[in-house]
């Protein structure tokens, strides 16, 4: 039997919305979080220097709000980034809940409710995920999303590795999944990925199968285009193999910090990271590849780099059949 969350007062949940650059569309992420039916409820507005009007809809709005939650607005002196901007926001929260929303997204009214109550039922919870709305940038919904790690091992060890867990869109978190590690050092990370390995670490994470959030995948930072040119190919790759090198980093960082972490887990992030700096040396660095203080072996080295030369022929052999027939090319 699931331990239960002990009775008492509803418990206070942060609402935070990060944007930046959105001025046309942080209007309704921030009706969204307004139209939340869970109470009590801190909402944070927060603009991440942005340069467009982002703040001053984010001003308009708080100021002309008269509803039951409480409204807090900031604004980043300087531009954070994702991970920085996150950081900021669970040091702000009030909360023993967080709920993200990006400034692009629009939540349904019964996301917190939703979320809080499955947090609620069990204490082991530390994380509430869920599929989400794909939505266009009219906010036309194109279908259903569901999140990688579905149907999939949730044991710390098939997590350590993985690069797909939960959609972090969706997401819930008890703020003690940030409290207890700290701030994500790895400016480079992407924060679901961290925050999901984090959770598990410390409990379990749950999944509602019903959408909750409508996420719009053509704007920002979810803008997936497919490149003919090497050059912006190779620039693509070089920023993924960054993100997974600070992934990895910060997840061993944080499982050092837990009772007892296992040798072979950390062995095995270990392993994987040394692969991904291969691949990232292939691209900047090949005469490192072969610097004999590098952790790893040459062997080693060498079989991640053929393996990313591998990929990178077979990159622009899907380049060059969609410029022979565009359209027609699903690779």
């Amino acid at each position: 039997m699931s331990p239960k969350a002990q009775a008492g007062p509803r418990p206070l949940v942060t609402f935070a919305v990060l944007a930046y650059q959105q001025e046309e569309l942080v209007r309704q992420a921030i009706e969204a979080a307004f139209a939340q039916t869970y109470s009590p409820l801190e909402i944070i507005l927060s603009d991440d220097a942005s340069s467009d009007r982002t703040y001053a809809v984010i001003e308009e709005m708080a100021a002309a709000y008269s509803g039951p939650h409480v409204v807090r607005i900031n604004r980043n002196a300087n531009n954070l980034g994702l991970i920085g901007h996150v950081n900021a926001l669970f040091e702000l929260a009030a909360g023993d809940f967080v709920l993200l929303a990006a400034g692009d997204d629009v939540s349904l009214p019964q996301r917190t409710e939703r979320l809080v109550s499955a947090f609620m039922e069990d204490e082991r919870v530390m994380l509430v995920h869920t599929p989400v709305e794909r939505i266009d940038s009219t906010g036309q919904i194109l279908g259903l999303w569901h999140p990688p790690m579905l149907g999939k091992p949730d044991e710390v060890a098939s997590l350590a590795m993985s690069l797909g867990l939960h959609l972090g869109a969706s997401a819930g978190y008890r703020k003690a999944v940030f409290d207890h590690f700290g701030p994500v050092l790895e400016a480079f990370a992407y924060e679901d990925l961290v925050l999901g390995f984090r959770a598990r670490l410390l409990g379990e994470m749950k999944y509602l199968d019903t959408p909750l959030v409508r996420y719009r995948v053509d704007t920002g930072m979810t803008r997936k285009e497919k490149p003919l040119e090497s050059s912006v190919r190779n620039q693509r790759r070089v920023r993924a193999l960054k993100m997974m090198r600070a992934v990895f980093r910060q997840r061993m960082a944080d499982y050092r910090r837990t009772e007892r972490p296992e040798p072979a887990v950390l062995g095995a992030m270990g392993a994987k990271l040394r692969d991904v700096e291969s691949r990232l040396a292939y691209h900047e660095a090949p005469g490192a590849l072969f610097d004999q203080r590098r952790p790893g072996s040459v062997a080693e080295a060498l079989k991640a780099v053929h393996g990313e030369a591998r990929l990178q022929l077979v990159s622009g052999l899907k380049a060059r059949l969609r410029s022979l027939f565009p359209g027609r090319s699903r690779g």
